[in-house]
């Protein structure tokens, strides 16, 4: 039931291996005790993205960490400060100058299907 969204400028695609970042981030979540086999871990290239001052030549990578309503702030942040710690672990020291963010999401169990 987690998502984990990856959203990275084409320029990121070109230095950082994607398949590693996404499994990554996956294996990290599923290490703070969240059970593995419903995490959902992806990512989508932006085919074009404007960066800060550097515009099109800009570097950036964008996670959304969604969870299902109910988990308090402290465990949704031991989630978010570990899997954001592992996102700029795995691009930190390989690209210069990249915008690097996050953002947690809580979904509406009214509102999310799953089988």
């Amino acid at each position: 039931m987690p998502h984990i969204f990856v959203e990275y400028s084409k320029t990121i695609g070109e230095i950082i291996e994607i398949p590693s970042l996404i499994l990554k981030l996956h294996n990290t979540l599923a290490q703070q005790g969240v059970n593995k086999s419903v995490i959902k871990t992806r990512s989508c290239m932006c085919r074009y993205a404007a960066v800060g001052e550097q515009e099109m030549r800009g570097h950036m990578v964008h996670v959304t960490l969604s969870l299902k309503e109910g988990r308090d702030l402290e465990t949704k942040r031991k989630y978010g400060d570990a899997v954001f710690k592992a996102l700029k672990g795995e691009i930190e020291d390989k690209v210069k100058a990249c915008a690097i963010s996050m953002e947690m999401r809580d979904m509406d169990a009214n509102t999310y299907y799953t089988t």
